[in-house]
């Protein structure tokens, strides 16, 4: 604690890269909203990251998410393998959705946000808690929803992106978006590659074998046939190639090949106080994995998921809010890694969701859900809030269940699958409290979450692990989230600082769940002076255990890094646009898994031309 109250005093100069294109609002760019991209679920905590901080970030998803949310991510070394702990839950219990469409591997049942592609969207919001009820399986931690918005009262917009870095780092990106009488058109594509070679003199390491590169294609086009109807399209290829860094050189060095593809079609109708919205979706998974780099022998698998959702939403005057939902998905799968042949899981599922707003001042939500599948009984969801606004301040309170569903792996895997798992569930409760003003926003929510039936691997009497509901874990936390900003004609400057703390606690052990810090500092600080930008952006993270006996042999000590960003506008349309960086300033040596150190300070230079 002693090192969280040294680190304050100077967190004032710590801040958020480059966020603005041009004089924008006032903390346009990292927002601490009360409002969720879907209206019509509202009363929770989230934070949007819009699109001149995605255009402007350098690095991964990974990097995105952990400087600028209270996410814990666990790395197997730069690059690779990337799993989210949100708010002391595990990868699984993190819902990702992208327009809307869950997207979390039916495999692993969570996402790698190092093969996550973010550059085309046009935000993402990170929803803090549950919200199964609306978010679906997953969403008990949080949920990140990645988002793009076709406006037809947009201009057209183009753009091109170069970068290099001191890591043998190269990256390009094309981005356009037409928009012509009735329709929007546009498409986004990015290559990186790099070699992801630094070396370590303090412990004589080196990052081997640890390249990767990556490329996505994300196609979108709308049609508004009217004032009350409209259809989109929305599709994304992404395809990658990692080369898994070694521990040690005695180690043969692996790859894994990563192949995704979504096609998303939307229908939307609005008449009077009614809205219609109508998903109809396919994605497909597929990986291939080397044991060896030098053969041609590989294990692969794949997975398809058909899904259609359907909305509707009745407003009655300005207060009265009826939602339901109805979504069926169907996925099959097959690995050659293991006996995982042609399975196949159907899962249908109905949401109700209430709103109303007694007054100016006072509104309150809630919702229900019923889900069925042909695999696992599914439970009973629930959630409920209200929020009071007297003035500038609110206070809110809200309680829901939620659950995660068993992937593939956990039912399938021979040997160890386990077809008779239950969900996993969460009953969780929250408060908030937040205040704005015109210059300055202050958000500070506390939780508690219990959750039962966690699925863990454990060792059987036959040598091979196998999946049960074993674990249960209570979670208790806080959050604080305070920024505030000034613009002075030319001048603009704004200042954003994020503190979490989680206690998981396994009930059986009494210890903290492993790679869960107990306390995360994000800090940044953004300053524009007519066409020239600075920034600089502050993490700290505790102590993470690596064991499930707290040994302190094996934690991971806390640390703290810097990154820093000079960014030149080089005329005065600010067409042309050069930003160079520093990342890890310090110089500091620190782990996100054991043995597996991250990058020294290291550089990158970026030219963006917008037309």
């Amino acid at each position: 604690m002693k090192k969280i109250l040294w680190l304050l005093p100077f967190l004032g100069s710590f801040s958020a890269a480059f966020a603005q294109y041009e004089d924008a609002s006032l903390l346009e760019e990292i927002v601490i909203p009360i409002e969720s991209a879907k209206k019509f679920y509202t009363i929770h905590s989230s934070r949007v990251i819009n699109d001149s901080l995605l255009t402007r970030h350098n690095g991964t998803a990974t990097d995105l998410l952990k400087r600028f949310a209270s996410i814990h991510f666990k790395e197997n070394g730069y690059g690779m393998v990337s799993s989210p702990s949100f708010r002391g839950t595990t990868a699984q219990q993190t819902s990702v959705l992208w327009n809307g469409i869950p997207i979390n591997s039916n495999f692993l049942g969570q996402t790698d946000f190092n093969s996550l592609s973010f550059r085309e969207f046009d935000e993402i919001e990170v929803i803090s808690g549950g919200g199964s009820v609306i978010l679906g399986s997953g969403a008990i931690g949080g949920s990140i929803l990645l988002n793009q918005k076709l406006d037809f009262n947009a201009n057209d917009s183009h753009s091109l992106t170069i970068g290099y870095g001191s890591l043998q780092t190269y990256q390009a990106q094309l981005k356009n978006r037409f928009v012509k009488n009735n329709w929007i058109y546009g498409w986004s594509t990015q290559y990186t590659h790099s070699d992801n070679m630094y070396k370590w003199k303090e412990i004589n390491w080196k990052n081997t074998n640890g390249s990767f590169d990556n490329f996505s294609f994300s196609p979108s086009v709308s049609y508004k046939i009217n004032d009350k109807h409209s259809i989109s399209y929305f599709g994304s290829l992404y395809s990658d190639e990692r080369h898994f860094s070694l521990i040690s050189q005695f180690q043969i060095p692996t790859k894994y090949q990563n192949f995704h593809l979504r096609n998303l079609l939307k229908w939307k109708s609005q008449w009077g106080h009614q809205k219609l919205e109508i998903d109809l979706a396919h994605w497909k998974e597929s990986y291939k994995y080397y044991q060896n780099i030098h053969s041609n022998f590989y294990y692969d698998g794949s997975a398809n998921t058909f899904y259609a959702k359907g909305f509707y939403q009745w407003k009655w005057k300005s207060f009265w809010n009826n939602s339901v939902q109805i979504e069926h998905k169907y996925s099959t799968g097959h690995s050659t890694e293991n006996p995982l042949k042609n399975i196949s899981q159907h899962i249908t599922d109905v949401s109700w969701f209430h709103s109303l707003k007694w007054n100016e001042n006072l509104k309150g939500e809630f919702g229900i859900k019923k889900e069925w599948s042909n695999v696992f009984k599914n439970p009973f969801l629930y959630s409920a809030a209200v929020e009071w606004k007297p003035n500038q301040w609110t206070l809110g309170i809200s309680t829901s269940k939620n659950y995660r569903t068993p992937s593939f792996n956990d039912l399938f895997w021979e040997p160890g699958g386990n077809k008779n798992l239950n969900p996993e569930t969460s009953y969780q409760n929250e408060i908030h409290i937040n205040y704005k003003s015109s210059h300055s926003k202050v958000q500070i929510n506390a939780y508690h979450n219990k959750i039962t039936d966690m699925i863990r691997w454990v060792p059987t009497s036959s040598g091979y692990w196998m999946a049960e509901n074993t674990d249960k874990v209570n979670i208790s936390g806080v959050e604080a989230a305070f920024a505030i900003g000034k613009k002075h004609k030319q001048w603009n400057w704004n200042f954003d600082i994020q503190y979490a703390f989680t206690q998981a606690i396994n009930k059986d052990t009494k210890l903290q769940l492993m790679y869960v810090p107990k306390h995360k500092i994000t800090s940044q600080f953004h300053t524009s002076y007519k066409r020239w930008e600075f920034g600089l952006q502050a993490l700290h993270l505790d102590r993470v255990y690596s064991t499930s006996d707290e040994d302190i042999a094996y934690a991971l000590p806390a640390y703290l890094t810097f990154d820093a960003q000079v960014g030149y506008f080089l005329n005065q349309t600010k067409k042309w646009h050069t930003q160079a960086g520093v990342y890890n300033l310090n110089n500091k040596l620190y782990y996100a898994m054991p043995d597996r150190p991250m990058p020294h300070r290291n550089f990158t230079i970026k030219l963006t031309y917008t037309f």
